[in-house]
């Protein structure tokens, strides 16, 4: 039986092929995936990444489509779209529970009507609480690490067949460090099988509405004026040699990826319709048309410059997922 009726049998008429993933990237690039599946509860995200472990395939699962660059010539396994969307609330222990398909602004709108506020300097960040735990997301001097209590998590299977877990992990074993934790580690060295973060409940505070909002449109302003809002971007591309979030300070500033990026004349870089944020520098921007590839080269243009000008060598936050290099067929037609 081929793989494309395997999965079908156990996913169903859902299950689509030659799915382009443009439009669920937000700097808009990538290219086809074999496979995709939009999984809208935690029973069906957990059957995808079963599916294909049972078929013996590579998965991606994808929340907001931040911090990801996917290759012009796309992904060769399952897609799966996280679109779970449950979000609880424990009044007296002021604590949210949330699926990992819920989009991080939602769950501080959320939280800011029943007076639960902590998590407001994520506002404005264009992802899902997934992808903010996966990558410890931190700004403005807040990191999500401090506000989680406990995470349950989906452990596949390292064979074709073999039955995933599911698991409660303790915040300290993800091991949180700057824009990192184990499971992105981890992940990074075996992409095709990374674990997935099903749900997460966070410790919030009881605070009064009317500051909660005065805080949310205060982060909001702050991101308005420094970063490329409405623009196509992938979000900060570098992490910050400082190795923090930035809090503003003069000092911690001129260790930044932006700050480097400045310095050192990156702004002024463009290959083809990719080019640097004129606000800021950590960013690479899609004018419109702009290749995976193009954006690529831009960000190891912007790499080298920086370790030309400053000798600091530069690493990425975001990640490169799919086939980059042509195979020797593809060359020959």
């Amino acid at each position: 039986m081929e793989i494309a009726d395997q999965l079908k049998s156990i996913l169903g008429q859902k299950l689509e092929e030659h799915k382009s993933l443009r439009e669920f990237t937000s700097i808009k690039v990538g290219g086809v995936a074999d496979y995709f599946f939009e999984a809208e509860t935690i029973d069906e995200l957990v059957k995808a990444i079963q599916a294909a472990v049972n078929v013996d395939i590579d998965y991606l699962v994808l929340g907001g489509g931040s911090n990801v660059i996917v290759s012009d010539f796309g992904y060769p396994g399952l897609v799966i779209l996280n679109r779970t969307s449950n979000i609880g609330f424990l009044q007296d222990k002021t604590q949210v529970m949330a699926d990992s398909g819920v989009y991080m602004a939602h769950v501080i709108n959320k939280a800011a009507a029943m007076a639960f506020g902590g998590l407001e300097f994520l506002i404005g960040v264009p992802g899902t609480v997934g992808g903010a735990v996966y990558n410890n997301a931190s700004c403005w001097g807040g990191v999500i690490s401090e506000y989680i209590r406990g995470v349950t998590m989906l452990l596949p299977g390292e064979e074709k067949g073999e039955r995933c877990r599911v698991v409660n992990i303790e915040p300290q074993e993800l091991k949180f460090g700057y824009h990192t934790t184990l499971m992105k580690e981890t992940g990074l060295k075996n992409p095709g099988r990374k674990p997935v973060i099903l749900s997460v409940k966070f410790q919030l505070t009881s605070l009064r509405r009317e500051e909660i909002m005065r805080r949310i449109k205060n982060f909001q302003e702050m991101r308005m004026e420094k970063q490329p809002i409405g623009e196509f971007s992938a979000g900060s591309i570098f992490k910050n040699p400082s190795g923090s979030a930035l809090t503003g300070g003069q000092e911690e500033k001129n260790f930044s990826a932006g700050f480097l990026i400045d310095q050192s004349g990156g702004k002024k870089f463009r290959v083809g319709q990719a080019s640097v944020s004129k606000k800021h520098g950590n960013f690479v921007i899609n004018n419109g048309k702009a290749t995976a590839e193009e954006i690529r080269e831009l960000i190891d243009k912007l790499k080298a410059q920086v370790l030309e000008k400053n000798g600091i060598s530069l690493e990425e936050e975001v990640e490169f997922i799919g086939q980059w290099e042509r195979s020797e067929s593809e060359v020959d037609s």
